[in-house]
């Protein structure tokens, strides 16, 4: 690659290849880490955690390692990612810590990085940048739950604070009864009176 160019190159290709494996191009643009027993996994999933996670960088160094999606932990490479989990119980994301890491040496070859049939351009100075699709995910309540704090009382048991009658409501509905009862009360008296005037 001339030393004036720019390409993209992608974290979760040099992820894998930094920590030794093969990666493999298919015309779809799909790119995958080969690993060790014929494993191959989507570079993302395996930078991620989500695949091949027994041969990151976290199990190479002998680390514990979970999958995360803390957006402080995983901000350098998305938002989902895996964490090594070193033993006095500090953590850190495994693409970055893999990064630092000089008993891994200098990443050999970038061409190596750049998928097949990548167009370069020349820019000054040579600058690589990376980018990964971001995702959102909405996620909605189940509709059989009880949403708590939304002022709708679903079940006493589940909500109670959404089914709390407003204290001037009571008193209000305890005025409206009374007063009901008292026009009733009138009624009667009045056709009782007019009854008796009548006979």
């Amino acid at each position: 690659m001339a030393s004036n160019a720019m390409a993209i190159i992608n974290p979760a290709a040099a992820y894998c290849s930094r920590l030794g494996y093969e990666s493999e191009y298919l015309d779809d643009g799909s790119s995958f880490c080969i690993l060790p027993a014929g494993l191959k996994c989507d570079q993302w999933d395996f930078a991620e955690g989500k695949c091949g996670a027994e041969y990151s960088y976290c199990a190479k160094k002998g680390y514990q390692y979970k999958t995360s999606t803390d957006h402080d932990a995983c901000k350098t490479i998305g938002s989902e990612c895996l964490l090594c989990i070193k033993p006095d119980g500090t953590f850190g994301e495994s693409t970055s810590m893999s990064r630092s890491d000089t008993d891994l040496g200098p990443v050999q070859d970038l061409q190596d990085l750049i998928p097949p049939e990548t167009t370069t351009t020349t820019l000054k100075p040579t600058t690589t940048i990376a980018i990964k699709p971001i995702t959102t995910t909405i996620v909605k309540p189940p509709v059989n739950r009880p949403i708590c704090g939304d002022g709708v009382c679903e079940t006493e048991e589940s909500c109670p604070q959404d089914c709390e009658t407003p204290k001037e409501v009571e008193d209000m509905t305890t005025q409206l009864v009374w007063g009901v009862l008292g026009v009733v009360i009138i009624i009667i008296v009045i056709g009782a009176v007019s009854k008796s005037r009548s006979s």
